[in-house]
């Protein structure tokens, strides 16, 4: 604020608003490392880290797929910059399990 001179509101409307959704797919851990693993050679050209489940990172938005160590599922969050792609990216990883 004081280098730039503008207000808190004004500083907070420059960043860019992202959407976030995270869903749960009720699966046997099998079903949800299998998915894991057809989805990180399937999305294998893109930028991807395999570090804790899956995370595949695009210009607009990133997914993370991993099993559930808990229970028998496997949980998606997903991020972007509109709740149209977010929604888009949740449905399509939810279809593979």
């Amino acid at each position: 604020m004081a280098q730039s001179g503008k207000r808190l509101s004004e500083l907070v409307a420059d960043i860019p608003a992202y959407h976030m959704k995270k869903t749960k797919i009720e699966c046997t851990r099998d079903v949800a490392l299998e998915l894991v693993s057809r989805a990180t050679k399937e999305f294998a050209t893109e930028r991807v880290n395999t570090m804790d489940g899956l995370r595949i990172d695009w210009p607009d938005a990133w997914v993370h797929v991993r099993p559930s160590a808990t229970e028998p599922a496997v949980r998606i969050i997903a991020e972007a910059s509109t709740e149209a792609r977010v929604d888009e990216l949740c449905a399509m990883f939810a279809k593979r399990g």
